[in-house]
């Protein structure tokens, strides 16, 4: 499994399409999640705080995996980043469905042993999408010159970005229905 960098630095995250995209579709669309809207910055129906076990247990959680692999075997991540090389990972992950007019905060993953997080897009009927804005340390107030439309890159259905759980997020406005499976991948081991 390949997959492409987009730098945003000092962030990055990396993007990985797919191929069997529609059968993980299949799969996922048809497991019953107890969904709700527990906070009040987000207008998105999630199952969080749910029982997320099928998730876990479906077929896309091996090919997570093997995108996560492909990228800690990368040489951008290897020559340019002390991370943590895993050698036990666990990943948590939840279902998020965006109705038209639903967003999602400026928010983060830190928190716990998170290392990095991740963005599913199941189902894309909008023409917005996920933004990531830059923690660079020099800016001292918010800019939109800090912020990337992962729309305006070609990303969209199909596509799993995997991210360092610290990047700063959000998503805008939906203009149609929009589901994502998000989640965390917490390693542990040594530093590299």
């Amino acid at each position: 499994m390949k997959g492409e960098f987009r730098y945003f630095l000092p962030d990055f995250f990396y993007r990985v399409h797919l191929e069997n995209h529609l059968e993980i579709k299949e799969e996922l669309m048809n497991i019953q999640l107890d969904m709700n809207k527990p906070w009040s910055l987000c207008s998105a129906s999630t199952s969080f705080e749910s029982d997320n076990t099928a998730l876990i247990d479906s077929s896309f959680t091996k090919f997570l995996w093997e995108a996560y692999d492909s990228m800690l075997e990368s040489s951008f991540i290897g020559d340019s980043h002390s991370f943590i090389v895993p050698t036990s990972s666990r990943v948590s992950m939840w279902m998020n469905v965006y109705e038209r007019g639903d967003f999602q905060e400026i928010h983060n993953h830190v928190g716990g042993d998170v290392t990095f997080s991740f963005v599913y897009l199941l189902h894309d009927g909008s023409d917005t999408g996920l933004c990531f804005h830059s923690s660079n340390p020099n800016q001292l107030s918010y800019s939109m010159s800090n912020t990337m439309h992962t729309r305006g890159l070609g990303i969209g259905e199909g596509n799993l970005m995997i991210f360092p759980s610290y990047f700063d997020h959000y998503v805008l406005p939906s203009t149609g229905k929009r589901i994502t499976v998000p989640g965390n991948i917490v390693s542990t081991s040594g530093y590299k």
